[in-house]
């Protein structure tokens, strides 16, 4: 650490200039030092100067014995305290290292080493323990994140979630999920945007996402609205910090989320070993509701087959069995409509048969050449064909 900020609160002139001279010649380096004689100008001090650490004397013009330390414990901001005590105050010195304090040093015995080694070893236990107290609150957060992600398989709740849990891990003000499907990123989650970005779709070799994969760890862009890699998803002119963290599962990436924060320099590099523990959790989670959602709807479609297979087999009435065909195709396929057109072999047409969902009749009288419009296409080809927006369509007869 550069030259540490020490405070010293002592009322002993002699004694101040002392402790000054003594920092001076330390052989463990050069300190700043800012002094002052009463309690209440050290609580003013803490407040107003970035501390490393402080010296105090436990008796003082308006302060005496255990309360100095108290007081100033309470206003230090977990800064480190030695006590500088006499001989006749050494009980009240282990009281005040029993209730916090790094260490104590009788003034009598205090040497400019011995005194320049306590403040730089005090300072380092210190951090140590704010260190290791940081590192429980996060394995408390990943354990707590854990078992809430792993309490349902259904998609939407995984994500809603993982959203809950992230404001614990990482502070923001916005922030999207976004998850692979085939060459493209759809938007899956979202927290803090005023319009809804939900499903919409992002081309997948986006540069900062593509160098989030090559690197498989979080990127961090400060003033993201200044960045030309930065792609502002829901023009957040506030945004001063963004994350964008990998989801990774079996060294394979199925996703991202990104996180926008309206405070500067927000996020850290000191973050990631966190960011990334909770970012693998959350894709395990994701790509269990996934394979759920999968299986559920493999069984829902097995189930709708078995039931066409039935009428096929024990009925002749074939308005009931399209029908039927129809119930099993809209439930299962989740779909808005759905349309029989039957091949007559003789006149190679096709011919409108039974429909559902359909806000005309217009389709009841569609009759279509072999090769025509895209079922008749998909007859002949005999292979399925997949329309993304059916919105270019200009006709539904002459398309269909």
């Amino acid at each position: 650490m550069d030259q540490p900020n020490v405070l010293l609160i002592e009322d002993n002139q002699a004694d101040a200039r002392l402790i000054e001279e003594m920092l001076k010649e330390s052989d463990f380096g050069s300190f700043n030092l800012h002094s002052t004689d009463t309690l209440s100008g050290g609580i003013s001090l803490i407040s107003e100067n970035n501390l490393d650490i402080i010296l105090l004397d436990l008796s003082l013009p308006d302060s005496q014995g255990l309360e100095t330390f108290k007081a100033v414990n309470k206003s230090s901001n977990g800064l480190p305290v030695i006590i500088l005590t006499g001989l006749k105050d050494q009980s009240a010195a282990l009281e005040a290292v029993e209730l916090g304090a790094q260490d104590y040093l009788t003034k009598d015995s205090i040497d400019s080493n011995l005194l320049g080694r306590a403040i730089k070893y005090a300072i380092t236990r210190k951090q140590a323990d704010v260190n290791l107290n940081q590192y429980t609150k996060q394995l408390q957060t990943l354990n707590a994140t854990t078992k809430a992600m792993s309490t349902t398989v259904d998609l939407s709740e995984v994500l809603d979630i993982i959203f809950d849990q992230l404001a614990i891990v990482l502070p923001y003000d916005s922030g999207a999920i976004f998850l692979k499907i085939k060459d493209r990123l759809i938007v899956k989650a979202q927290r803090g945007f005023s319009n809804k970005i939900i499903n919409q779709s992002y081309y997948i070799d986006n540069e900062l996402f593509q160098e989030i994969k090559d690197k498989k760890h979080p990127i961090i862009v400060n003033n993201p609205l200044n960045d030309p890699r930065f792609q502002n998803w829901s023009n957040l002119s506030r945004t001063k910090s963004w994350i964008g963290v990998p989801l990774i599962f079996r060294d394979r990436v199925i996703g991202y989320f990104t996180l926008d924060n309206n405070e500067p320099n927000a996020y850290s590099k000191d973050q990631f070993d966190l960011v990334m523990s909770f970012a693998s959790h959350a894709a395990q989670s994701i790509e269990n509701a996934r394979l759920f959602n999968e299986l559920a709807l493999k069984t829902k479609r097995l189930s709708s087959l078995r039931e066409i297979d039935h009428v096929i087999t024990s009925s002749f009435d074939l308005g009931l069995t399209t029908r039927i065909i129809l119930d099993q195709v809209v439930n299962s396929l989740d779909v808005d409509a759905s349309a029989i057109l039957m091949f007559d072999e003789t006149t190679h047409l096709l011919n409108f048969i039974e429909g559902k969902g359909f806000n005309s009749n217009a389709l009841k009288h569609t009759v279509l050449n072999l090769g025509k419009g895209f079922a008749g296409q998909a007859v002949l080809e005999r292979s399925n064909i997949h329309i993304s927006d059916v919105q270019v369509l200009t006709t539904l007869s002459f398309n269909y």
